[in-house]
């Protein structure tokens, strides 16, 4: 069974990905291309969250499922 810190951690990376979905949005609706830089440069730094965060919680899913997780 998963703990309180993997349901955190998936959380953060469902949270991540909104932010990366809402920020691509963001960079196509604006039209000034400054705005359009500074979205696509947060858009790049989330993902980089994303992905990690996403890589971390399957990896605990992984050592749970294969019974090399122990509880605190």
């Amino acid at each position: 069974m998963m703990d309180w810190k993997w349901y955190f951690t998936l959380y953060w990376a469902i949270l991540f990905w909104l932010c990366v979905l809402s920020g691509i949005i963001g960079a196509w609706i604006v039209k000034d291309l400054i705005q359009q830089l500074i979205c696509s440069g947060l858009v790049c730094i989330l993902l980089f969250l994303a992905l990690g965060t996403t890589l971390v919680a399957y990896s605990d899913y992984k050592f749970v499922q294969n019974g090399y997780y122990e509880h605190d």
